[in-house]
């Protein structure tokens, strides 16, 4: 009788759940300095989360890492990244600014559009500060252990999907990989999205 009850109630509550609360969320795995990547952000994922009638739909996660890895050296640890010592800087830099920005998903997409750019400045300083980010945090962290917890954190989330597609970016929604999805995503990210939101959203037609 009280899981007839639980269902009831769970059915009531889906019934009565506008479009405005359906949300789809958007893992993207990627590389600072891959053209895969900057192609991906700034040609389908910003114009998309930027259209008025899409933005509050769609939560995204940046996973600044893609094709990295980390080896302990004493107390230290290094990062070795696909497109040399510059992209393990950008990657690093990264995670410190979008950590600034943790209750800011509008200026963490911004950050991360602005900075992925063929023609960006490449410490990232110009970028974080069209973001309202306090630059010398940043430089703590990037300097300072932080700035490799950051990391390896991110390594930690990218190893568990990556391999699945050995590609950079990787799209993942609502936290469970498909491939087909990902797939799809790198060349119709707002058909994809649309479809998970079910064309609920004139944005979508």
């Amino acid at each position: 009788m009280k899981s007839i009850v639980i269902v009831a109630v769970l059915l009531v509550i889906g019934h009565n759940l506008s479009p405005s609360d359906a949300k789809v969320h958007v893992t993207v795995y990627y590389e600072s300095l891959c053209p895969d990547s900057i192609r991906f952000i700034s040609n389908h994922l910003y114009p998309t989360v930027q259209d008025p009638g899409l933005r509050d739909q769609i939560d995204v996660l940046f996973v600044p890492f893609g094709k990295s890895s980390s080896s302990p050296n004493g107390d230290t640890v290094e990062f070795e990244c696909q497109h040399g010592p510059a992209e393990c800087e950008g990657n690093r830099m990264q995670s410190c600014v979008l950590r600034q920005l943790p209750n800011n998903p509008d200026e963490q997409i911004n950050f991360v559009a602005c900075q992925m750019n063929f023609r960006a400045e490449s410490s990232g300083r110009v970028c974080a500060a069209s973001s309202h980010v306090n630059w010398r945090n940043v430089e703590e962290c990037y300097d300072g252990r932080l700035g490799t917890k950051l990391q390896l954190e991110a390594e930690e989330l990218t190893n568990a999907v990556l391999p699945k597609t050995n590609f950079v970016p990787t799209i993942v929604y609502n936290h469970v990989f498909d491939k087909t999805l990902h797939e799809r995503s790198l060349r119709e990210f707002r058909t994809v999205v649309c479809e998970m939101l079910k064309y609920e959203f004139s944005a979508c037609h």
